[in-house]
């Protein structure tokens, strides 16, 4: 695949977006509790940022949330990527991906924490580099053609 110039994680996202839509995956972005929350001149509004806090939004929570078996079942790949969940449960319960753009930063503490969390839970967590690094991701895990 040939390289793309960096982006923002936002335009990543939509790339990738359109990627899961386009194979039929069942997903869900939730909205992280910083993002977008900015008046004109960088600001932040504490208002909406308070609202976010009682509706429930946590900070650093993955980025994207899979929730369909892959069409044609989980690869080898899928259940070696697993960490044994604490109730014995081997087949894998969803996909929380963390993205980040090709030139951003590495999760944050919580991020980590929360993918930790997906992982302890039968989920399968990680975070991506970029579109085309999730894709190659989903792919070894059975998304996709």
């Amino acid at each position: 695949m040939a390289q793309r110039q960096p982006t923002t994680e936002r335009a990543e996202q939509r790339v990738l977006v359109h990627w899961m839509t386009m194979h039929g995956i069942t997903f869900a972005h939730v909205p992280n509790f910083h993002s977008g929350i900015r008046k004109k001149g960088g600001k932040p509004n504490w208002g909406a940022l308070r609202a976010r806090k009682l509706d429930g939004v946590q900070d650093g929570h993955p980025d994207l949330l899979i929730y369909s078996v892959p069409k044609r079942g989980w690869t080898a790949a899928a259940f070696d990527m697993m960490r044994d969940p604490e109730d014995g449960e081997r087949n894998p319960r969803g996909i929380a991906i963390e993205l980040k753009s090709l030139t951003g930063k590495k999760p944050s503490e919580q991020q980590q924490w929360w993918i930790n969390q997906f992982q302890s839970m039968g989920w399968i967590g990680a975070w991506c580099r970029g579109a085309d690094n999730a894709i190659g991701f989903l792919e070894v895990l059975g998304y996709g053609n």
